[in-house]
């Protein structure tokens, strides 16, 4: 790996670090603070204080590729911007589908769904509307932004000069990895598996992203994914 992309891989990995290194690490091994978090609104509080601090990373470090990004992105015409989003549809349907199968089968052989959604679920929809409005916040926009910049650019962009083949594999399983880690660790090997159908998201924002060409295309389709996941 180059110098330049030394750099950029790990001023993106280190915002990570704070987005999930350091929760995880409080959660689980300081037992103290990992009773606190019984409270809701604490652990609410917790995830959009570590979710805000990584964004502030982000822009700090990546500022001038966000903004050459977003610029190039505002002012593309609107016949190539147009025929983007429409691309969107088939990742969109390719990565549901064949996630939701996978998922499925799954579902039917370990009798248990992933604990990562569920667990976001039962926040956002506890009944309380500040909580409820923080989380979608977090899963629609926040989440897709940090991990879009993490595992497209901080992985998938500069493993992708030395080999495509091992920046989709790396980038997606660690996309898979994170989503599934937490409930692994915590007595639940099985929500392994889940690996897959979250490593096939992450290979279709990878595609999407390499199609697209910036980075803001990527962050869509996630957040579109979440919203309906949501939704649904």
């Amino acid at each position: 790996m180059k110098k330049n992309d030394k750099k950029y891989f790990w001023t993106t990995i280190i915002p990570f670090l704070t987005y999930w290194g350091l929760p995880f690490i409080l959660c689980r091994i300081i037992e103290p603070f990992n009773r606190l978090l019984d409270v809701v609104w604490i652990r609410v509080a917790f995830m959009a204080l570590f979710d805000v601090l990584s964004i502030v990373l982000i822009v700090i470090w990546k500022k001038e590729f966000i903004k050459e990004e977003w610029l190039l992105f505002i002012h593309e015409s609107k016949r190539s911007k147009t025929k983007k989003f429409l691309w969107l549809i088939p990742y969109y349907l390719l990565s549901a589908v064949l996630n939701g199968i996978c998922s499925r089968v799954i579902d039917i052989q370990i009798l248990s769904e992933p604990m990562n959604e569920s667990g976001l679920d039962a926040l956002q929809f506890s009944g309380n509307l500040w909580i409820s409005t923080i989380i979608t916040i977090l899963i629609v926009i926040l989440a897709p932004i940090i991990e879009e910049v993490v595992f497209r650019l901080g992985l998938f962009k500069p493993l992708s000069r030395k080999s495509k083949v091992l920046a989709y594999i790396i980038s997606s399983m660690a996309f898979g990895l994170l989503h599934v880690l937490g409930p692994v660790v915590d007595g639940y090997p099985s929500q392994m598996w889940y690996i897959i159908p979250y490593g096939i998201s992450g290979f279709f924002y990878a595609k999407y992203y390499e199609k697209c060409g910036n980075i803001y295309y990527p962050i869509i389709l996630h957040s579109f994914s979440n919203i309906i996941a949501s939704i649904l």
